[in-house]
């Protein structure tokens, strides 16, 4: 198979603290292609939910959404003209949380599914997600599915928070359970490998071995 790198379609997908959104962001520069973290676009939903009381039944939150022109700018972040927020704003532990109750919504999810559809019709794009290689992207030219044990990924996230705020490891395994439970038994696109996914264990690897990895699998497939 030859590819030209900047016409790759990659998707990638991974439960909770897999370390896929700091891999999927290398992989795509070091193949000059535009990088899409598709989790976004659900805590920007999540993010206007809280901050909008009104906004908290589905059809109203829909009704609501659809109507803000939600795009993604050429360095892969999300945009929106009419919603002010930053990016920091959608790093919060509540918009963590809430992002996954509004991702089983058939209505919310619907509607990411569809502008995210268009976007991964591009050529040199890489999404990463939870159901890309599902649902998003089925024809992609590499799908790759990142799992890791969620003891390990409950100490990677702990570390990462324990000097920031009061948290304890035990708390956050359990909230990582319960949000990769939530994804991969939802009703709508559930958190899955495809029969042709490239899987990879993130739990004893650092995050240089499994990009070397993904390019190696690209480069390997020419």
């Amino acid at each position: 198979m030859s590819i030209d790198k900047c016409k790759l379609r990659i998707a990638v997908d991974g439960g909770a603290a897999t370390g896929k959104s700091t891999i999927s962001r290398l992989v795509a520069k070091k193949l000059g292609i535009k990088y899409i973290n598709t989790g976004q676009m659900y805590r920007l939903f999540a993010f206007v939910s809280i901050k909008n009381n009104s906004l908290n039944d589905e059809k109203t939150l829909f009704n609501f959404l659809k109507k803000q022109n939600i795009t993604f700018d050429e360095k892969g972040n999300i945009h929106s003209e009419k919603i002010k927020f930053n990016l920091k704003d959608l790093e919060q532990e509540a918009i963590s949380k809430k992002s996954s109750i509004i991702a089983s919504m058939p209505l919310i999810r619907s509607l990411a599914t569809e502008i995210q559809i268009k976007i991964g019709k591009e050529k040199g794009v890489l999404l990463e997600g939870r159901d890309i290689g599902t649902v998003i992207m089925p024809d992609a030219d590499f799908k790759f599915f990142i799992k890791v044990k969620p003891e390990i990924a409950a100490k990677r996230r702990f570390d990462q928070l324990k000097n920031i705020k009061d948290v304890s490891y035990e708390s956050i395994l359990e909230e990582i359970k319960k949000r990769n439970l939530r994804d991969e038994n939802r009703k709508i696109a559930p958190l899955k490998p495809l029969k042709d996914s490239i899987i990879i264990d993130s739990s004893y690897q650092s995050i240089d071995e499994i990009v070397d990895f993904f390019i190696k699998e690209i480069e390997s497939a020419k």
